[in-house]
């Protein structure tokens, strides 16, 4: 078997296997942090969301899910679009603003946690979850 034989009857194969490395490779690691890791009702934490490295060609939708014994809508809110953050291009990292909500009754301390979806344009990386506890005022 000569060497064009080989090549051109695995091209196809060749091919997929390039444009998936190539794409793989691309791909950042998103990662979230949160900063105050404890508030009390009526403050904010701030959710960090951050793509290494900075891809400056396109803009990075980022998945997450809420987890936690704090319910949103209820104890906390969002800023944004519920469950989707996009890291523009060129930007190392975006925001999301948990606002705890005082409700004026007694509540035990609860935690929201934000987490980290899988998608295909980046991998989840190590953190892929940060928590905040809100702790009630009277």
């Amino acid at each position: 078997m000569n060497l064009f034989n080989f090549f051109s009857r695995r091209a196809p194969l060749a091919i997929l296997i390039f444009l998936f490395a190539t794409a793989f490779a691309r791909a950042g690691t998103v990662t979230v942090s949160v900063a105050p890791s404890s508030i009390d009702e009526g403050e904010d934490a701030i959710f960090t969301f951050t793509n290494t490295p900075v891809d400056f060609s396109r803009s990075t939708k980022v998945i997450y899910y809420t987890a936690g014994t704090a319910l949103d809508g209820d104890d906390y809110t969002l800023s944004g679009t519920p469950g989707v953050i996009i890291i523009p291009a060129g930007q190392a990292s975006a925001n999301v603003v948990l606002h705890a909500r005082a409700d004026g009754h007694f509540d035990q301390t609860e935690d929201a946690a934000l987490i980290v979806g899988e998608k295909n344009r980046y991998r989840v990386g190590i953190p892929k979850r940060a928590s905040v506890t809100i702790y009630d005022v009277p």
